[in-house]
This record gives C-alpha cells, sequence and structure tokens, in this order.
C-alpha cells in the first residue's frame, strides 16, 4: 500500500511489486506502436518472491518493505535487481513518496521527475534547484544522499557535517561499519538495495516528517555537528625544527576541482554571510570579500625534474586577516578547493596558527601534517602585517631522515 500525504510509513505492509518495467518510479509496458502506458501490479509473497532477493539475502526485509510501501518496484522478469544502481532522480522520486507526497509525473514538462525536483527546491534542498539531465540520470553519489536526507530532516550541512550527521543519527552504519568520512564512500554510487535500506532505517527510526531548510542551503548548520575522525586521520602541528624535514612530493592534489563548481559552492555560501563571493575572468582563482578582508584561492603547479607539473598546490591568500570572518572564509576557500579536509579543520588550524604565533610576529609560519594522507597545511606571515598565506600540498620526509 503507499502511504499518502498526512500518514506515516510503518514498517508492515502488503508485498508487491510491478508486474512491468519500472521507470522513474512509474510501471509501463511496451505496446504495439512503442508507446508506454501504464500497467498493473500483481502480489509479491514469501512463496513468490523476486527470483534474486530470497529469505537469505542482507537486505530481504528491507526491499520487502519498500516495496508493500509503494515506494519502489520490480522489474517485469520477477526481479528487483538489488545491485542496480539507482540515479538521482530516482532517488528523490522515492524521498518524496517517503514523505507521503503522491505527485503526478505527467505533469512534468522536460524531464519525467521535474515534479519531484520542483516539489523539493520548493524546500530548498540542497543538490536539486541545480541538478542538470544528464546530473538527474546519473548514479546518485552517497555524499549528496547524506546532504539531502540531512535537509529532510531539516539540518542545512555540507557533505562532510552531513555524513557525521547520518552517522550521528544511527542513520547509516558506514559501509563495513565504518564510521569514517572514507568508510561512508561519499563519491561512491548507491544501490538499489542500499537506497531502499536507507529508508527503512529512517522509518524505523521515526524519522518520517520532512521539514526541509527555510533558506536556500549554505551550510549554516555545520557547526551543530560533532567531528567525526577520518580514516586519514587528523593534521598535527608540527614542531618548528622539524617543519624544515618535509619538502614537497611534487604530486598533483588527489583532487582538483572545476573552478566554475568551486564557485558555485561559494556563492552558496556567501548567501549569508557578511561577504561576497567573486571569480576572475579566467577562472583561474576565487574570492570572499568585504570591506575590511581579502581572501582569495586558486590551484597551483611546481617544477619537478624540469617539467611543470600543474595542480600540486591549493594557494590562499588572506589580507586582512584580523578580521573576525578571515579565518571561516579562508576554511571555506580550502574545503572548496580541496574538500578532502573538512572547512571547520581548516578553519581551527588557521586559528590556531594565527594564536600561536600572534599574526606571525617572532614565528614566520606554523605547519600541520597528517601522517596518513601525507598532506600538509603551512600558514604563514608575509611583509604585509595583515596578510597570511596558506599551502596545502602533499609532503614526504628528505631523503636520509630517518626519524
Amino acid at each position: 500500500m503507499v502511504m499518502r500525504k498526512g500518514t506515516k510509513l510503518v514498517l508492515v505492509g502488503t508485498l508487491v511489486a510491478s508486474s512491468l518495467l519500472t521507470v522513474g518510479g512509474t510501471t509501463f509496458s511496451k505496446t504495439k506502436d512503442g508507446l508506454m502506458d501504464i500497467a498493473s501490479e500483481h502480489e509479491v509473497t514469501p512463496e513468490n518472491p523476486f527470483t534474486d532477493v530470497d529469505a537469505n539475502y542482507w537486505a530481504y526485509t528491507e526491499i520487502n518493505w519498500g516495496v508493500g510501501q509503494g515506494l519502489v518496484f520490480g522489474y517485469d522478469d520477477g526481479t528487483f535487481r538489488p545491485s542496480k544502481l539507482a540515479t538521482q532522480a530516482q532517488f528523490l522520486a522515492i524521498l518524496t513518496r517517503f514523505a507521503g507526497e503522491d505527485l503526478n509525473e505527467s505533469l512534468s514538462e522536460d524531464h519525467w521527475a521535474d515534479v519531484h525536483y520542483d516539489y523539493l527546491a520548493e524546500r530548498n534542498f540542497p543538490i536539486v534547484g541545480e541538478a542538470t539531465d544528464r546530473e538527474r540520470n546519473q548514479p546518485v553519489r552517497r555524499g549528496d544522499i547524506a546532504r539531502i536526507l540531512s535537509a529532510y530532516l531539516g539540518k542545512d550541512l555540507h557533505e562532510t557535517e552531513a555524513i557525521a550527521y547520518l552517522f550521528e543519527k544511527d542513520i547509516s552504519t558506514g559501509r563495513d561499519g565504518e564510521q569514517t568520512i572514507e568508510g561512508f564512500g561519499a563519491d561512491d554510487p548507491l544501490t538499489r538495495a542500499q537506497l531502499v535500506t536507507f529508508m527503512y532505517r529512517m522509518a524505523e527510526l521515526g524519522y518520517t516528517d520532512l521539514v526541509g531548510l527555510e533558506q536556500p542551503s549554505n551550510g549554516s548548520d555545520d557547526d551543530t555537528v560533532e567531528d567525526i575522525e577520518d580514516k586519514e586521520g587528523t593534521f598535527e602541528l608540527v614542531e618548528r625544527g622539524d617543519y624544515a624535514n618535509y619538502v614537497s612530493a611534487g604530486e598533483q592534489l588527489d583532487v582538483v576541482r572545476d573552478m566554475q563548481e568551486v564557485f558555485v559552492e561559494l556563492q552558496k555560501v556567501a548567501k549569508n554571510k557578511p561577504y561576497k563571493a567573486e571569480i576572475d575572468q579566467h577562472n583561474i582563482f576565487v574570492k570572499l570579500n568585504n570591506d575590511n578582508m581579502r581572501v582569495s584561492g586558486a590551484y597551483s603547479g611546481e617544477t619537478v625534474d624540469g617539467k611543470i607539473r600543474h595542480n600540486t598546490n591549493v594557494h590562499i591568500t588572506i589580507g586582512g586577516n584580523k578580521n573576525k570572518h578571515a579565518a571561516e572564509a579562508a576554511g571555506y576557500i580550502a574545503h572548496a578547493l580541496f574538500p578532502d579536509i573538512s572547512q571547520k579543520d581548516y578553519q581551527k588550524m588557521i586559528e590556531e596558527a594565527h594564536e600561536s604565533t600572534n599574526y606571525f610576529e617572532g614565528l614566520s609560519s606554523a605547519g600541520y601534517y597528517n601522517s596518513e594522507s601525507g598532506y600538509s597545511v603551512s600558514i604563514g606571515g608575509t611583509s604585509a602585517p595583515d596578510q597570511t598565506i596558506i599551502g596545502i600540498n602533499k609532503v614526504k620526509k628528505r631523503e636520509g631522515d630517518k626519524s
């Protein structure tokens, strides 16, 4: 049975699956002229289960619950295809059904899921408003699911904080039970079985009411979520005398993003902040500025074995480093350019470096190193008293240093 608006999803229900192919959440069959017509459904019972989901399958209960609730359907050959990847559009259609909405997909104009995207966009859900048709039809990212499910519960979070929030609320256990950012697998796709398991767990925990966001998403609730320990370890302040032992590895950054994507993310951040986002005309660097603060960031390279190797560094400059928003803004730029480290971690290091050196009085820099990932964050001053330079790159010990 399909639960409609105003009713609660329950953990019992008739086990039903479509007798014919399901596309975008609606059941269809091919007619002779190639058009698609809505088809009927048939009952699936323990005596007549999906042929590829028996009672020993890890998500047997969750799949049959989802089918019984009318959230997801099977295929005309009697299979559920639990390992098939779910698209972003399919996930959002299931989410609106989970919320009790019975949206008429025939009213969609360009893409079959327009009505679902429009419904969630009106409630300021992240991701949905900017999604292209290509993105809608691609396998949904687990990181995007974390942000969207957090918004469902009324939390406006960036990806890392959203993942931590799902762990905090017991909505996700992480892959293989590993509750770390790496263990969650933000860039990995989601299978049909995994998707319905997310929804089952939401219902089981009583998280059925759609709250949404009051304002466009910009990560305003990030500071309400506890940090989680990443598989990549943490950054430790390197003793001043030891930092010289670390030199650039000359390796490209593990993540290099399109600058227009970085700019779009910073525009969202700046909507409710006392600074504005900018990008130069050549799409080389981004900025977060106000009258008293100027923060810019870009990718840079270096010469390795006589050849220029691009994108080995993130380079950030803060002008007006004593402005109360400077470390925050620099953290957002750093995270947008190299998202493997959270905005809060960047901000914490920048604030600590400023405090421990009294804005580089007596000491020219502070260095942080992550022994697991091999990444370094260097934070230093310049001849300008209000300027801070931040560099992010992969480093290695100097040859001959055995310590």
